[in-house]
């Protein structure tokens, strides 16, 4: 499932900024997040939607919105795009449920390196099949700087840390603070390396940030007081 989220977002890289397709990639996680917390999709512990958590969450769409730029126009190529980009978030959800699930039965490591072996031969089988791509220049175009191919090292680690946290933390929070860390760290790498950073992606995580928090305190104020209630009762 994750070569399609890969997949997506490549196609729509080049038609559309790449803060849209973060914005949209991001709105398909909050939707698919929504349906897996609200109806425990796929095995999952169920967290229905709060009313208290409504105005956490239009701080967070409002995020999305702000990142959102499609002031070029909309073609049919650019639609395609903007569909695929948002239908990666479909994909990153569904991956990470299914691998946190797997992960329950033979440990995080492990699901990390059986999500990756399940992939590699679909992954082979695109590289050949598509017309865009050639597979020989893998071994002809070598670039100097190694470091560009670690990528799939840092997400084995990735994967191991979604399957820990996916289990334990609803769906939809897991996307928003996962975003939320996305752009930040973004933000200090831009600025370690002296490069100019997207001021709408930048206010736009700084929305999804505010929106994550409250509905953090919200929830933590309305624990803390079923516990006050509870131990009052005995």
């Amino acid at each position: 499932v994750g070569i399609f989220n890969v997949l997506f977002q490549n196609f729509a890289f080049g038609k559309i900024s790449l803060t849209s397709i973060l914005a949209l990639s991001l709105f398909g996680q909050t939707v698919m997040s929504l349906f897996v917390d609200h109806f425990g999709l796929l095995g999952m512990e169920k967290h229905p939607f709060k009313k208290s958590s409504f105005f956490g969450f239009i701080f967070s769409l409002a995020g999305i919105v702000v990142m959102l730029d499609i002031s070029g126009g909309i073609d049919t190529l650019t639609a395609l795009a903007i569909f695929f980009a948002f239908s990666s978030g479909f994909t990153s959800v569904l991956s990470r449920s299914l691998n946190g699930r797997l992960s329950e039965h033979i440990g995080g490591m492990a699901s990390s390196f059986i999500n990756h072996l399940a992939g590699l031969p679909l992954a082979f089988l695109f590289a050949l099949v598509m017309p865009t791509n050639d597979i020989s220049l893998l071994t002809q175009k070598l670039s100097p700087n190694f470091w560009i191919y670690l990528g799939g090292l840092t997400g084995v680690f990735l994967i191991f840390v979604l399957n820990v946290t996916v289990m334990k933390v609803p769906s939809l929070r897991l996307s928003l603070l996962s975003f939320v860390g996305q752009v930040f760290i973004g933000v200090l790498l831009d600025l370690a390396l002296d490069s100019g950073f997207s001021r709408s992606t930048f206010y736009g995580g700084l929305l999804v940030a505010v929106g994550v928090g409250l509905n953090m305190l919200i929830e933590y104020l309305q624990d803390s007081r079923v516990k006050k209630e509870q131990a009052g009762a005995k």
